[in-house]
Order: structure tokens, then sequence, then C-alpha cells
């Protein structure tokens, strides 16, 4: 795992991979750069499994962080017409998760199929897949 990690990853000035409990591994970056990439290009997977992955403050012990959130990139499908903006991706966003960011690159053409919003997910809970909609006319859309 450590060496497939590095080869994916390969973080320009260097990394130090270590486990530190049964199926627990410190990444150590040599620069802040590194981490940062790695941090914002999750979700990261290895062998099926996710990696669940958070910066370790100055001064904590990494074993007393907790690991129970992972970002990632939702596209939203099946949204009615007038329903692709940012103000609708931080409320979708809150729905299933914690809102972070939303794809402005990916919502720029009017002929666009899905919405792009990055959210904060507890892996603790189910994931949610559907979210009806309900349209200015009173009726209502199943979005996935």
């Amino acid at each position: 795992m450590k060496s497939k990690i590095a080869d994916v990853w390969r973080p320009a000035m260097g990394i130090t991979i270590k486990e530190i409990d049964q199926g627990i591994f410190l990444f150590q970056f040599y620069h802040k750069d590194d981490m940062q990439w790695v941090l914002r290009g999750g979700p990261w997977s290895f062998d099926n499994a996710m990696l669940v992955i958070s910066e370790v403050p100055i001064g904590e012990e990494p074993l007393n962080v907790p690991l129970w959130h992972i970002n990632m990139w939702l596209q939203l499908f099946d949204l009615p017409s007038g329903f692709m903006s940012e103000s609708v991706g931080v409320q979708l966003g809150n729905f299933f998760g914690e809102f972070i960011e939303y794809d402005h690159k990916n919502n720029t053409s009017i002929w666009r199929e899905y919405m792009c919003i990055r959210v904060k997910v507890d892996v603790r809970k189910p994931l949610k897949r559907k979210k009806k909609i309900r349209k200015i006319n009173g009726s209502e859309v199943m979005m996935n």
C-alpha cells in the first residue's frame, strides 16, 4: 500500500508513510502544497477501500484525530430547469452532507446534464442517494 499510494500521489518534495496502528497510517509530507493537493484531490481508495484522510493539527496525537469524514464530488442529475444554480447547490450539498464547493467550470453550459458540488460526508451514516424537489408550480421531481 505504501509504495502504491506514493506512486499515485507523487509528492514533489517526498512523503514518509508509517503504520501507527492496525489499518491506521500516518502520511508525513515534506511540503504543505503536496499535502493540500492530496487533501483536495480525494476521495482516495486502495484495494476497494476508501481512505479516510485528515490533517493532524500541530501538537495533536495522530491516533486522537477523528477519521469520520471524507470530501467528495457529487454529480446531481435530473435537476429541473432553473435549478442549476450555486444557491440550489448549497442547499442540496447540505442535504447530502456539508456543502464545501460548487464547480463553476462544470456548470457553465446551457446543455449541462448535471450539477457538480463538493460535500463533506460522514462515513458513519448511510449515503443519501435521492432527493425530492418541489417546483414552483407545486409539482415534484426526483433528483438522483
